[in-house]
């Protein structure tokens, strides 16, 4: 196998450290783990009865839970005094969260318990050994392997107050008005697509209006702004981070929102709308996974009241006119791009009405 299977080559590299009795199990301190994909392999020295789990992806959240282990979507959830002999860390793709994280490990870790980071080389682990061996005083051990690297520390005061600096620093912003999530969708700008898709919401939209894979609520924001005749909104996010800057972004509107944490595919939604605007994600991880688009178009029309209308933007080369043929009575694009479509739905096919 040529790159990192993300799941299983995790396992393996976290188990590293025990297999070589350069960590042992955390015994009555518990073990900690932050951002483990729902699949995840702890080694044996953990036990399923003293390991909590922060996961704050909705799929992710829900297979922890399904595995009957401990399991809160934000560390803010755990007790002010709560500390553990072993915090796992599970290094993203970004490198803000990956700070963020590795400095609650440090805060949350047992005075001498032990720190493991691991992930993929292709995602940056080695520029977050580098940053490390930088920073802290202490031993930093670390192996490469399984197309990845794991490494571990002893948390002392001082990798505590250097990881504190690091985790401190101001929230990430789309622009001076937007606050976003690090590590989530279109974190640090404003998504061209979702751009695309306001510049041709009609004006004169009413009544419910529906965000699905709201992110931190640019869609929502912008709806309500300009279209004065919505009445309520509701956003439908799977990421807990996004969410919470959603709610953040949209303190100040001037109608009633309610913000549901969901995993839209596999999650039933509650109500019916008159309106679902949506720039759904075609990825998981690097891989394209166009699926997801359709599955979501599929569960917005079922969301929709009988004459309800979906507007969607996506990227052009992604084959979303036959799910909306199949689906939806009526669809048309509003606007083109050499990168976008947006698309307006409505009238749901007769087959598929609720």
């Amino acid at each position: 196998m040529s790159q990192f299977d993300s799941d299983r080559d995790l396992s393996r590299l976290i188990a590293l450290p025990f297999q070589r009795d350069e960590v042992e199990s955390p015994a009555s301190e518990g073990a900690l783990v932050l951002g483990g994909p729902g699949s995840l392999t702890l080694p044996d020295e953990i036990g399923r009865s003293s390991t909590t789990v922060v996961q704050g992806f909705r799929p992710a959240f829900n297979a922890w839970v399904s595995r009957n282990f401990t399991t809160i979507p934000e560390i803010s959830r755990l007790d002010k005094e709560d500390r553990f002999g072993i915090v796992i860390v599970c290094l993203s793709r970004h490198r803000r969260w990956n700070e963020i994280m590795l400095a609650d490990a440090a805060k949350r870790c047992a005075e001498g318990g032990v720190v493991i980071a691991a992930g993929s080389k292709s995602d940056g682990a080695g520029a977050i050994r580098k940053m490390l061996s930088e920073m802290l005083e202490s031993e930093l051990s670390s192996l490469p392997k399984h197309h990845g690297m794991v490494m571990w520390f002893r948390v002392d005061e001082q990798a505590r107050v250097a990881l504190k600096a690091m985790g401190e620093r101001p929230p990430t912003r789309a622009s001076e008005k937007f606050v976003t999530a690090p590590g989530g969708f279109s974190a640090n700008r404003i998504d061209d697509g979702s751009l695309l898709l306001v510049e041709h919401l009609p004006l004169d939209l009413s009544g419910s209006l529906a965000d699905f894979c709201a992110g931190w609520g640019y869609l929502a924001v912008e709806a309500a702004k300009r279209c004065e005749g919505l009445s309520s909104l509701d956003l439908f996010e799977a990421d807990w981070s996004s969410l919470e800057a959603a709610r953040s972004n949209l303190r100040s509107a001037d109608r009633p929102a309610e913000f549901h944490w969901l995993d839209l595919a596999n999650e039933r939604v509650e109500g019916r709308f008159d309106v679902i605007v949506m720039n759904p994600p075609f990825h998981i991880g690097r891989a394209a996974e166009p699926a997801i688009g359709a599955t979501l178009i599929e569960r917005a029309s079922s969301a929709l009241k009988p004459s309800g209308q979906l507007f969607l933007v996506a990227n052009r080369q992604l084959p979303y006119e036959t799910v909306l043929d199949r689906f939806f009575a009526r669809n048309s694009i509003l606007a083109e791009t050499k990168s976008y479509k947006v698309f307006q739905a409505s009238a749901q096919a007769s087959a598929h009405r609720r």
